[in-house]
């Protein structure tokens, strides 16, 4: 994501300051003993440095336990999406529930991953998911997926909007353009965690809180004239 080249950028100017010290006091580093050994790893240490810049930067906004999240989460600002969505996916009707759901967006390998499962609603599993490639811009992620439920077997593309316009983000809608599907709707809504409470792991959890938001949208969806994935459903 564009917005942490930010990193990249102070750790570059990071390396430079070094070089600068080094080259602004050298005299001074010749008062001491071991002065030699001390300009020799400099020289040494400061082109690896350089060399492996990308690899620091990728480090800082991706590796390192909470600090890199907190990274990603200041330089996102309020299009910060990454976290836990219980979500619904509508039949082609965009009126009657299809399957009950929960989605996990986390940043690796240099993008935001999409990944989840989605049950029937009668609690049997239906199909897992995980996007392949994706893209986030303007408060749209466009990912490609691969889904199945024992094998990943069927490929496609989704597109989300995320909601409000302006604000911290906290709803999503989105549909499916493929081939694999009529481009039936789904809806999530961003899961808020207190301080204290740990992630829903199990699928109980995650069941019971796709149950719970569905409850929270049929009369949403229901009062609504037209359902439009680009309007927002809150």
């Amino acid at each position: 994501m564009q917005r942490y080249q930010l990193v990249n950028a102070c750790v570059h100017a990071a390396i430079a300051g070094l070089l600068y010290l080094f080259l602004r006091f050298g005299v001074v580093i010749e008062q001491y003993p071991y002065a030699d050994y001390v300009r020799g790893g400099a020289i040494l240490l400061l082109p690896f440095l350089f060399n492996q810049s990308g690899f620091i930067s990728n480090m800082l906004i991706e590796k390192v336990p909470l600090v890199s999240r907190a990274i990603r989460r200041t330089l996102s600002g309020k299009d910060f999406i990454e976290g836990d969505w219980p979500l619904v996916v509508m039949e082609d009707d965009r009126r009657t529930l299809k399957y009950l759901g929960f989605l996990t967006i986390a940043y690796e390998g240099g993008q935001l991953v999409v990944s989840g499962d989605d049950w029937h609603p009668d609690g049997r599993e239906a199909v897992r998911f995980r996007s392949q490639q994706s893209r986030f811009e303007g408060r749209m992620l466009h990912y490609w997926y691969a889904q199945g439920l024992s094998h990943m077997t069927q490929f496609g593309y989704t597109r989300m909007h995320f909601f409000p316009e302006a604000g911290q983000v906290q709803r999503h809608a989105g549909e499916f353009l493929d081939k694999e599907h009529k481009s039936p709707p789904f809806f999530a809504k961003r899961l808020k965690y207190s301080p204290l409470q740990r992630r829903l792991v199990t699928k109980d959890e995650k069941f019971a809180a796709a149950k719970q938001f569905w409850a929270e949208l049929e009369p949403k969806l229901r009062a609504m004239p037209e359902v439009r994935i680009d309007r927002d459903f809150g």
